[in-house]
């Protein structure tokens, strides 16, 4: 049976860091249930967070070797480039990505952290530094940023906006619910 796209993911990059969190829902047809599947996680200095196939989740987590950047290459460039160019390739040779009119595709998107600062991957493997210190994306993505924004400049520690977030889309979203998962990705800035 289909898998319906589910899952909302929240992150805050603030002081060098990176906070990144999500929900535990996947949806199988007219079923919902709790999985073990985590859709944040740290892995090679980067911490993702997964929307989209728990497969590619996957294929991220414990297969996807991203390559180094340079010690002269400035973060986009990097991972706009080398980056991308691997992550596309190798989705590629493991039958993750699937082929359409010519182009190359991902199933969901992610967010992705990554020396104290927060990027969008969608689909299409075009990466892009947010325009916030905090974003949100999924199911639910457009509370969990309402929620975000609302709570700027509050005494809040970052991983308590990001449970509200989170919650707020549980509250709205039928493809989210709880328990959530908070992790931090000590920073360092390039």
């Amino acid at each position: 049976m289909k898998r319906e796209p589910t899952t909302c993911i929240a992150a805050i990059a603030q002081d060098g860091n990176v906070w990144m969190g999500g929900d535990s829902l996947e949806v199988c047809g007219w079923s919902q249930g709790r999985n073990n599947a985590e859709k944040v996680y740290i892995r090679n200095k980067m911490i993702y967070g997964f929307t989209g196939l728990c497969r590619v989740a996957h294929f991220l987590r414990f297969s996807f070797d991203r390559p180094r950047q340079y010690e002269d290459e400035d973060n986009e460039t990097f991972l706009n480039t080398r980056f991308v160019d691997e992550l596309a390739k190798a989705a590629k040779d493991k039958n993750i990505a699937e082929l359409k009119d010519n182009e190359l595709s991902l199933s969901g998107g992610f967010l992705l952290g990554y020396k104290g600062t927060l990027y969008s991957v969608d689909g299409s493997f075009y990466v892009a530094k947010c325009k916030h210190p905090f974003e949100a994306v999924g199911c639910g993505g457009e509370y969990a940023m309402g929620s975000l924004y609302q709570t700027i400049g509050s005494e809040m520690t970052p991983k308590h906006r990001i449970l509200e977030a989170l919650k707020a889309a549980e509250e709205f979203s039928p493809g989210v619910r709880g328990p959530f998962t908070v992790l931090k990705l000590e920073g360092e800035i390039k």
